[in-house]
């Protein structure tokens, strides 16, 4: 798969070629989750997640790898989790190995609470599916769901609700065309350094 940047993400056992920030946040704008039933741009997706996951816990960390934690479906691109195949599972993670060794160093050495984001993740899939309107989502979602989201109700907060009518009334909703924000953000180093800049972003403006 080649990325708006050029760069060459081969499967495993080639090239490994990992994406920039702009690549992920360019492209996440012109994914469309939910098979393109309602408009929701991946980008906002992750916008959302990260911001979530740094509202529960006040942790950095979380706050980027939301962000990035499906990044790899701008090479894969984005199927639900009933039709993911071992070996499509086996190619995303991967490329979620490069993307935290290019924006966290050390893998498994960094304060990513991973269980935290994937409740986020799953609370966002509820919001964005019942605010926009996907028919028959908090029925189906509760009678097939339940083997991996361990789901009993559908996640309905307002302050999380609100959170995500912010997000699209502004650019993270919209095709991606060029992204200033993020790309500054993921070029840190590492997470841990991102604490500094994190009140002074568009993003740290949305958390509060």
């Amino acid at each position: 798969m080649l990325t708006q940047s050029g760069i060459h993400v081969q499967k495993v056992g080639g090239q490994m070629g990992t994406p920039t920030a702009e690549d992920i946040a360019v492209q996440s704008g012109r994914v469309c989750r939910y098979g393109g039933a309602i408009w929701v741009p991946n980008l906002t997706h992750l916008v959302f997640v990260g911001l979530m996951a740094y509202k529960r816990s006040g942790h950095v960390s979380n706050l980027i790898w939301g962000f990035l934690h499906d990044a790899h479906e701008i090479c894969t691109g984005e199927v639900p989790r009933p039709f993911k195949c071992d070996c499509m599972r086996f190619e995303q993670k991967a490329i979620d190995e490069r993307i935290l060794a290019k924006f966290f160093g050390d893998y498994y050495g960094q304060p990513i609470d991973y269980h935290l984001v994937k409740q986020c993740d799953i609370d966002v899939c509820h919001i964005e599916a019942t605010m926009l309107g996907l028919p028959g989502f908090a029925e189906t979602e509760l009678k097939y769901g339940k083997d991996y989201t361990q789901a009993t109700k559908i996640h309905d907060n307002l302050a999380d609700k609100e959170l995500f009518q912010k997000l699209c009334g502004g650019p993270f909703y919209h095709e991606t065309t060029a992204f200033a924000f993020l790309p500054k953000l993921c070029s840190v180093p590492s997470a841990a350094n991102t604490t500094k800049c994190s009140r002074t972003s568009a993003v740290g403006a949305l958390a509060r």
